[in-house]
Order: structure tokens, then sequence, then C-alpha cells
């Protein structure tokens, strides 16, 4: 059976995915996990203005991003992915490629339109990303993470 080699939910989709409210940081910790040991090598999981999750085998990631005004939230995960993508086909190292394409994502939420990021722009916001493994993560920042997640507003009608 056939596989992605990738998925790149953000948290609302991720709660889709595994069909129930994240109400604990653990449950991100597990369905990441069992993904990967489905057969999924990465799992990249973005949660706005609250940075992103990284897993796969070279290790478990938390993406820390500098807080920007977000003029246009449309396209910021497309530019996520695409930053990781061309980060990962140059060096093959996850963590590296996790920086980059946050960095990416977050350059984007900062223009007004819908254009792709300035890679000038991508390169300022990197300077001022971190990255730890999920192990190293406190037990207040990832009950902090859970409690500034913004709730998914939907359209009426749709």
């Amino acid at each position: 059976m056939a596989k992605p080699d990738l998925i790149k939910p953000n948290i609302w989709e991720l709660q889709r995915l595994i069909s129930e409210k994240i109400r604990r940081f653990d449950q991100i910790k597990c369905a990441g996990q069992y993904f990967l040991n489905n057969g999924i090598n990465f799992v990249l999981i973005t949660m706005g203005k609250n940075g992103s999750l990284g897993f796969s085998k070279q290790g478990c990631f938390y993406v820390k991003v500098p807080q920007v005004q977000c003029l246009n939230s449309v396209g910021c995960g497309d530019a996520f992915l695409g930053g990781f993508v061309l980060k990962f086909s140059k060096t093959k190292n996850f963590a590296e490629s996790l920086r980059y394409a946050a960095s990416a994502g977050t350059a984007k939420a900062s223009r007004f339109d819908t254009d792709i990021p300035e890679i000038e722009d991508v390169k300022k916001i990197l300077k001022k990303v971190s990255i730890q493994t999920l192990d190293a993560l406190s037990e207040r920042t990832k009950k902090q993470l859970l409690r500034e997640m913004p709730e998914k507003k939907s359209i009426k009608g749709l």
C-alpha cells in the first residue's frame, strides 16, 4: 500500500486526522510518533504564531518563530512546505530544514498579498528562529502552546 513520504497538517487538520480535539501536548506527540511508526517519514505540524513541530527519524523538534504582524495568512502553509522541501533537498538535514520552513511561513504571514516571500525576508527571520527537541520542552511551554492555540473560525454557510 502506498503512503506519503511527508504530511503537513496544521493543528486543526491534525485534530481531524486523529478524530479528537487536542487538549494535551502528548496527543500531538503520540500522533506524530504514530505516523512515523506507520511509514510516513516526515510529519510537519504547523501552529501559526505558536510555531511548528516536526517528527522524523532524525529527531522530533519544536520550532519557535518570532512574532510578526500577520497581514495575510493565506499561503503560509504552502510557503512553509516549499521552504522545507527546498532546504531538505539540498541538505538532507531535518532540523535545519524545519527552521527554514518556519522562517518561510512566517515571512509569508508578514506579506499583505499572496506572493511568496522574498528570500531576504526569510533569511532575516531565520536569524530569530529557535529550535529544540520535544524532549527538552518544559511542561510550562507545552501547556502554554496549547493554551494560546486560537480556535479555528469557520465561514458561515460552509
